[in-house]
């Protein structure tokens, strides 16, 4: 990939921003400068492509021309094969359209909005288009801060998040208020009933929070973070484990149900990843530094450890401590611990 792709055009840029931050984890796994590199230049290429409009209309008759043989292939072999089984896909998930909805993608598609690919990144300094691949883009540009150190990348990143709070955000979390697009509208553009407020989305945001809250020691991204988690990403998901809503307006009125597929069963993959992940997200403390920990995960019934060096080496009064909703704040003298969970409690 890194031979193929590094010296490539900006033609040559994925439409689903995902492969930057699985390149950005591959570097911080192996070293490999070229993992990062290549990511860096994705991100870059972006919003540089002469004739954008032409190029995306060619790839969609292309692949419209595809599929077309496939159905037909697919048609001669059934009948040829009388006895095969013919396997359906389950329905299409449901969510209402708006007025002007469809028109509104034909315009935003060719524009490049709908791929964040209208104006370089540097210069995308409002939430556009389909929102997970906007979470994903934006995850990725602070992924990087991390390993460039580019403040100025950060910058319209930071601009982007903040539209996207106080403007383009229903007060669930959730975002993207055009069914159509999967994605953004305009300023206050959220009404209740056509939210699609998609659960892929609310995952990616979550990893732009938790890289924001390790880029910048921000407090606010520690409790978007948190208000996403509860209101946006787990609602999605049934209380049994084997359902999800792929959509999730704020205002049903019948026909919008869980169910344990769909025909593109996209959350399914993107929702586990976040949850994997608890454990160092709820103790986000560097091992050679000593602060505080409250842990908003602790309003469950867990049982939470915290260990320290002292007495040896002046840290927190006391080698363990146990308990649900429990913080301690450590002496600046202290400049070692080890924080670390333990699990589900007696009723967990």
């Amino acid at each position: 990939m890194v031979r193929e792709l590094m010296d490539a055009g900006p033609a040559i840029t994925d439409g689903h921003e995902e492969i930057e931050l699985a390149l950005v984890r591959l570097f911080r796994a192996t070293g490999n400068e070229s993992y990062v590199g290549l990511a860096e230049r994705l991100v870059e290429r972006r919003g540089r492509i002469k004739g954008f409009a032409r190029l995306i209309l060619q790839q969609n008759r292309s692949s419209g021309e595809r599929s077309k043989r496939v159905k037909e292939m697919r048609q001669r072999y059934v009948e040829a094969h009388p006895n095969h089984t013919v396997c359906q896909l389950p329905p299409a998930n449901v969510a209402k359209k708006s007025r002007g909805g469809h028109q509104r993608f034909l315009l935003n598609a060719p524009s490049g909005k709908m791929l964040q690919q209208h104006r370089h990144v540097r210069q995308q300094t409002v939430p556009v288009g389909h929102a997970v691949r906007f979470a994903y883009l934006e995850t990725a540009i602070a992924m990087l801060y991390r390993e460039k150190g580019d403040a100025k990348l950060l910058v319209a990143s930071e601009k982007a998040g903040d539209r996207m709070v106080q403007r383009r955000m229903y007060v669930s979390g959730g975002v993207g208020s055009l069914p159509e697009i999967e994605g953004f509208g305009r300023d206050y553009e959220l009404d209740p009933e056509l939210a699609y407020a998609e659960t892929c989305a609310a995952p990616g945001r979550l990893f732009w929070n938790w890289e924001m809250v390790l880029a910048t020691r921000q407090a606010r991204y520690s409790d978007l973070f948190e208000w996403q988690l509860y209101n946006a990403a787990s609602v999605g998901m049934g209380l049994d484990g084997t359902s999800y809503l792929y959509n999730n307006p704020l205002l049903c009125r019948g026909g919008i149900t869980r169910r344990e597929w769909f025909q593109v069963p996209a959350a399914l993959p993107t929702c586990p990843s976040h949850g994997r992940r608890w454990a160092s997200i709820c103790y986000p403390i560097k091992p050679t530094r000593c602060g505080s920990i409250s842990t908003w995960a602790a309003r469950q019934p867990w049982t939470w450890g915290f260990r320290c060096g002292s007495p040896w080496n002046r840290g927190c009064p006391g080698k363990e401590r146990y308990a649900s909703g429990w913080s301690q704040k450590c002496p600046p003298s202290s400049r070692s611990m080890c924080a670390s969970p333990v699990g589900p409690g007696p009723s967990g």
